[in-house]
């Protein structure tokens, strides 16, 4: 009887980028989020890229600013948009004027909050062994 080992390792490392490039903070991290994990997200129209997006996606806007808003209807960016120009004023009333402010301009795809590079988080690898064993 003989005995016969084959064996064949298929090393595939695949390495994958993510690096948003857009003119504001604010998009480039919706961006990301909306493409996770391989996909690439390019965005033309800030307003068509917004577009019925709710308030909780907002950087800001957590469960406690949401349960102020919705009984005003006011639930998505598209309601902020609606309010035109007392939108600041509207908003300040509910959840003060500078966090009004700050969620008027993040609904219209502004940011000015400049892009910090952070610490790597992790390096993703993947292999694929294949092993082949026949004894005759």
């Amino acid at each position: 009887m003989k005995e016969k080992l084959f064996l064949n390792f298929d090393i595939n490392l695949v390495l994958k980028l993510c690096q948003p490039i857009l003119h504001s903070k604010l998009l480039a991290k919706l961006g990301a989020d909306r493409v996770k994990p391989d996909a690439c997200c390019v965005v033309k129209d800030w307003r068509h890229f917004l577009d019925g997006l709710s308030l909780r996606k907002i950087p800001g806007v957590g469960h406690k600013f949401q349960k102020r808003l919705e009984p005003l209807g006011i639930t998505d960016v598209n309601n902020v948009w609606d309010l035109g120009d007392d939108a600041e004023k509207v908003l300040g009333e509910i959840i003060g004027q500078g966090n009004a402010r700050k969620i008027v301009k993040f609904c219209h795809g502004e940011d000015s909050r400049p892009v910090t590079p952070g610490p790597r988080k992790s390096i993703g690898a993947e292999v694929s062994v294949v092993v082949f064993i026949s004894i005759m």
